[in-house]
């Protein structure tokens, strides 16, 4: 072995690989074979060398380092590896793809080409899309179904706008039989594909779009409607009910969208929100649907909300649904909403009551009257809040809040008032 080949050795060393990668890119060309070698060794579960060659050869440049890159890929591509490997050697691969992709290597489409149609890779996606290569299409769409490479293939697929809308529609098909299984990667691929669709200005793609709010899966008619509810507005009054639906799904990364696209459509959604908080309690979905649809009305605050957020008050409603509840009316500035703010002391959950007491504090001298209500909670903590937000309230709100505990509190709470809060303490 000479001195450029266990320099370039020095690469798998994982103490001082790194260090080693300039001294092998002051080395030139003539380390280009070593490098080439070392990209296609064999494969193993540890890869980082071979990214480390991929690299310098880059770094290098020239014509030869990057036929090296070429060849290297159109070899590894679709080299038969233990699936336990799989995933190292794809690390290579896409490695090599992302240098590629900017090179203007003659070939490098091809090659980019066999290797997506050989297994899916996200990088090898990314690649294609940045060359514009629109014979690679129908893979990408493929590559929407795999979990790895499905970001990569969006991405790319974002930048053939129209050109994907046909092979996007027929991928947002549903399966064949009704209440046929269909597994979690497949229908993340579907509704990948109408997430695409909803970013191409086409009337087919949003007819495609309006098809799919009656699929059979749940996460596509959600993304269906998420897409139609930033380009076609005016097709609120079917996205609303699909839209209302998705809030009782399980997952809060999902459900944050879906609260985002509801208040983009403005008070026509009010409605059919307020149906959610009048219907019967029943299920856990239920109640995450209403804990969700009450944080959707804190950011619109409509004032017709009153009457069905305070109702939640009575009968001990879920402590997060009561909590939402709170913060709804704490977000709409009227006396009805402090009137029905003010019911929520009597909820059975202490973490209610103090929430309730947070956000009466500064309504007003209404709500600080209200307020007092709170001095003979059970709870010492929930006492406390009170004082400590009293001392904080303005001169009216103190002053009303002085009178209530007058002609309402008893002879501790009086003089505990006078040593507060006329004498200036918290």
């Amino acid at each position: 072995m000479n001195e450029l080949d266990r320099l370039v050795a020095r690469l798998a060393d994982l103490h001082d690989g790194e260090s080693a990668f300039f001294d092998v890119i002051q080395a030139g060309p003539e380390a280009i074979p070593a490098l080439e070698a070392l990209v296609r060794e064999e494969p193993q579960s540890v890869f980082a060398h071979r990214c480390l060659a991929v690299d310098a050869l880059a770094a290098i440049g020239g014509p030869d380092a990057w036929q090296a890159l070429l060849g290297a890929l159109e070899e590894l591509s679709t080299r038969r590896v233990p699936s336990s490997l799989a995933l190292a050697e794809d690390a290579v691969v896409n490695r090599i793809a992302t240098h590629l992709a900017g090179s203007g290597t003659p070939g490098a489409s091809e090659a980019l080409l066999a290797a997506l149609a050989a297994r899916p890779r996200g990088e090898v996606a990314r690649a294609l899309g940045r060359l514009h290569e629109e014979r690679a299409i129908p893979m990408l769409v493929a590559c929407l179904d795999d979990d790895l490479a499905r970001d990569g293939a969006m991405e790319a697929l974002q930048g053939f706008g129209e050109a994907a809308a046909g092979a996007l529609a027929a991928k947002l098909t549903p399966p064949g039989d009704a209440g046929q299984y269909e597994a979690p990667h497949l229908t993340a691929g579907r509704a990948a594909a109408a997430q695409l669709l909803g970013g191409i200005a086409l009337p087919d793609a949003h007819v495609a779009l309006g098809r799919a709010l009656h699929d059979p899966s749940p996460v596509v008619r959600r993304a269906a409607a998420l897409a139609l509810a930033v380009t076609t507005p005016s097709a609120r009054h079917e996205v609303v009910p699909v839209l209302i639906e998705a809030l009782g799904d399980a997952s809060w990364l999902a459900a944050e969208p879906v609260i985002d696209a509801l208040v983009s459509l403005g008070r026509a959604t009010v409605g059919p929100l307020l149906d959610v908080l009048t219907g019967p309690a029943g299920d856990p979905s239920v109640e995450r649907r209403r804990e969700r649809t009450l944080r959707a009305l804190a950011r619109l605050a409509p004032e017709e909300a009153v009457p069905a957020i305070g109702r939640l008050a009575a009968g001990g409603s879920d402590p997060r649904t009561a909590i939402a509840a709170v913060a709804a009316l704490a977000a709409i500035p009227s006396a009805a909403a402090t009137t029905a703010l003010a019911s929520f002391l009597r909820h059975p959950t202490p973490a209610v009551r103090e929430r309730t007491v947070r956000a009466l504090a500064g309504r007003g001298p209404d709500a600080a009257r209200a307020m007092t209500t709170a001095l003979s909670d059970r709870e010492r903590h929930i006492r406390h809040t009170v004082w400590t937000c009293a001392a904080a309230l303005d001169p009216a709100g103190r002053a009303a809040f002085l009178d209530a505990v007058s002609e309402n509190g008893h002879l501790i709470q009086r003089l505990e008032a006078r040593l507060r809060l006329r004498a200036g303490a918290p």
